[in-house]
């Protein structure tokens, strides 16, 4: 049972422990970063969720030893709740759930930290935060200002970034979304410290990552640092004008200017600040581009969202699950405007690039009411108390605070600032600390003992549960990304087979792990294992267009053509652009048509088959694989000699390739036009030696112009290469009793029997020639 009178002693070291928590949380969140994980974000996310769980912990911890559940005086309170309760409604309509809940506890973890920051600096200048984003931001500045200069003082993942100054971030725009924040923040330090050198570091760190924001390009993040600035400037230019040391703000920019000179000239072989300039106007001037490609890319995005959203207008699809459910909005000609930008990549949007329509598509129009309102009540008391303060370091601290709120609202308009771990622990924090220095009266309800010591239990439970997640994405992760460098850096589908089995154990509700083991199954030939990890794929996002062509894949290969062709048809639709799933389709269809016995449904099926080969190529018109597959679909419908025409394109285009000439030849042998179906099935068993259906068509031809001795030679190598088809040692077998070679018709019959134990046909041949070997007949 707890004491109050020992819990006030401790009261001041959780607090403590709690501010330098939150200090630490918004340093390494911003400057984490590890080169043995797929995504710049994976550190960050873990440490984002490690920290909302330590300072719940300690909230928790705090009412324990207080003897009173304690609340700050937050008018925002309620809506906010409304919003989280709003959200999980929402999962009821989720594809994946688990990827709603982890969004949902990431969204309620901010909330607290809102919450916990406004009771640990109450009624305080939080000089600590303050001090510790100028010193984060400087350093991540610096990272990135030496990676466009070619120093990279931190490995890469990926070397495709280049001399990109993307810090620790990972994308310029994310650098943007950081720096909009903490350089207001910076700012309104430097005005609010009274202590000369303090305010000298402050004005040239600030300046510093005002230099670095240029450098990005990022015109998201200069539209969004302007307004915060333009709102700061005009509600604290009082302070402003008695406060800047204009003396050393103009030292600080001539040293600043003179280093930026020479670090560009160094970067840029010989462009100084004014090709800085130039490139700053230029980007601007994009803005009034509206096919400029990001601009209309977001465009094509937004249109996606706005028909999930007339969907789904109410309930939304479900919190975290805007990436599952949008790739069913997709029009074609959105696809094909997609095409023009990226090329091949296909046209899908993890993010909506608007918090407020991703908000609403996600948990409904009444959710996205909720979280303006509770937006709106930060900003108007937030307001109210900076024109009620009397206190002038309070009172700018306020204003920077409200500017840096404004500017990444202004940022959520076209980007997904509030989905980077970074940028949504600096707002909320922003947030707790406006209700930290406003003041508004903490609100308390008492706690008998058995609900102080759940507080500590439910602390405990928080923290390990934090933990345990972590390790798992952490370690999943790891594996993965180690699989990803097995599979496509070294060519080990083996090796990385096992690590996305190890990915898959440690986070087995990640769709991209169970999407990568199923093609590392596939790949090696475990068609069974691929099938079960990608319907569990699927399971966890329906209209994964990857994993469904692999699933349509395995269940081709496993002899399971109508269950393709149906998952097929849903990845064509989904991605009407790629060629490849149309390839697997007229395989599939293919498939089907041998197992129909209608007349008219094969007919269909052939047709629906030539139909899909002739989308593939369209796509990719120099596709030897789909040229071929065109014309052998051609010669299966009856139709020789448009099969001809276009293998004989194939052949123009590849003329070494073995199975071109192989396939050309064998429809020229179904032709009867043996002299040339003779050229071309020798050619291919020449380019292609080991390929089995060459040499056994060849055995045919032999056959058809009586060169029986030929034919049985090459039927001989056929069945040597393909010793599983049971056509070729029965066809062998044949050739070899019309020659009376009768010792080598049995001994090739039981070599085709201990392939084929079972085949009537060559057990019958055994038993007769046999018979007549015992009866003397030779």
């Amino acid at each position: 049972m707890f004491k109050s009178v020992y819990a006030k002693g401790e009261l001041q070291w959780v607090d403590r422990v709690n501010r330098v928590v939150v200090v630490a949380a918004c340093a390494l969140v911003a400057l984490s970063y590890a080169p043995f994980f797929s995504d710049y974000m994976v550190t960050k996310r873990v440490l984002l969720l490690v920290s909302c769980a330590l300072i719940a912990g300690l909230w928790l911890l705090r009412c324990a030893l207080q003897g009173a559940l304690i609340l700050p005086g937050a008018r925002w309170l309620l809506p906010w709740l409304a919003f989280v309760f709003l959200s999980a409604l929402s999962l009821m309509q989720a594809a994946n759930v688990y990827m709603g809940i982890e969004h949902l506890g990431r969204q309620i973890g901010l909330g607290i930290i809102a919450l916990s920051v406004a009771l640990v600096f109450y009624q305080r200048v939080p000089w600590s935060v303050l001090i510790g984003v100028a010193a984060t931001a400087t350093i991540a500045s610096a990272l990135g200002v030496l990676q466009f200069a070619g120093i990279h003082a931190i490995p890469m993942p990926h070397t495709r970034f280049g001399n990109l100054g993307i810090s620790t971030f990972g994308n310029l725009n994310f650098v943007a979304h950081y720096l909009e924040i903490a350089i207001v923040l910076m700012l309104g330090a430097a005005l609010a410290c009274r202590v000369v050198w303090q305010r000298i570091a402050l004005w040239s760190c600030t300046l510093f990552c005002g230099y670095y924001m240029l450098l990005t390009e990022s015109r998201g993040g200069w539209i969004a640092l302007a307004c915060g600035l333009v709102f700061f400037a005009w509600q604290a230019r009082r302070q402003v004008v008695g406060r800047v040391p204009w003396k050393g703000v103009l030292a600080v920019l001539i040293l600043l200017a003179v280093i930026g000179e020479f670090s560009l000239r160094a970067m840029h072989s010989g462009e100084g600040l004014s090709h800085l300039a130039e490139r700053v106007v230029t980007r601007l001037e994009t803005l009034a581009d509206a096919k400029h490609i990001s601009i209309d890319q977001r465009r094509l995005v937004w249109l996606d969202t706005v028909d999930l959203i007339e969907d789904n207008f109410w309930s939304g699809v479900g919190v975290g699950n805007y990436a599952v459910a949008v790739p069913d909005y997709r029009t074609v000609k959105r696809h094909r405007e997609w095409q023009q930008y990226i090329n091949l990549l296909p046209h899908r949007p993890y993010y909506a690039h608007n918090e407020y329509l991703e908000i609403w598509a996600e948990s409904g129009v009444g959710a996205l009411i909720a979280w303006l309102l509770t937006i709106a009540i930060v900003c108007f008391s937030g307001w109210r108390a900076a024109l009620r303060q009397d206190n002038a370091e309070k009172r700018i601290v306020l204003w920077s605070l409200l500017a840096a709120l404004l500017a990444t609202l202004v940022h959520s308009l076209f980007s997904l600032n509030l989905r980077d771990p970074t940028a949504a622990l600096h707002f909320w924090v922003a947030v707790g600390l406006i209700e930290a220095v406003r003041g508004a009266p903490q609100r308390t309800w008492a706690l008998v003992a058995w609900q102080r010591v759940g507080c500590v239990v439910a602390a405990a439970l928080l923290c390990a549960g934090g933990l345990y997640w972590s390790v798992g994405t952490l370690l999943g992760d790891y594996y993965y990304f180690r699989g990803q460098k097995k599979y496509y850096d070294v060519w080990q589908p083996n090796r990385a087979y096992l690590a996305f089995g190890r990915a898959v154990s440690w986070r087995a509700s990640e769709f991209r792990h169970q999407h990568m083991l199923g093609l590392m199954a596939l790949r090696i030939g475990r068609l069974s294992e691929a099938e079960t990890a990608l319907r569990r794929s699927l399971e966890l996002h329906p209209s994964n267009a990857g994993a469904l062509r692999l699933l349509g894949e395995a269940l081709y290969l496993r002899g399971l053509a109508a269950e393709s062709v149906e998952v097929l048809q849903h990845a064509v639709r989904l991605e009407p652009l790629h060629a490849d799933a149309y390839a697997w389709l007229a395989r599939s269809l293919q498939a089907q048509a041998r197992l129909e016995s209608d007349r008219a449904s094969v007919a269909e099926l052939h047709e629906r088959s030539l139909e899909a080969w002739r989308q593939a190529l369209g796509m990719a018109p120099e596709n030897d694989g789909y040229l071929v597959g065109l014309g052998l679909g051609l010669a299966n419908a009856g139709q020789y000699d448009e099969a001809i025409e276009v293998l004989q394109r194939a052949a123009q285009v590849h003329a070494d390739d073995g199975v071109v000439l192989g396939n050309l030849g064998a429809i020229y042998l179904r032709q009867k036009r043996m002299e040339r179906a003779e050229e071309l099935l020798e050619r291919a068993t020449q380019l292609d030696p080991q390929r089995a259906e060459w040499w056994g068509n060849l055995a045919l031809l032999y056959d058809e112009k009586g060169q029986l001795a030929e034919a049985a030679n090459a039927m001989a190598k056929a069945a040597e290469r393909a010793p599983d088809n049971a056509a070729w040692h029965v066809r062998l077998v044949s050739i070899l009793l019309r020659q009376q070679r009768f010792e080598e018709a049995l001994q090739h019959a039981a070599q085709g029997l201990r392939h084929h134990p079972n085949n009537e046909k060559l057990t019958e041949v055994v038993q007769d020639i046999t018979r007549r070997v015992q009866k003397g007949e030779r």
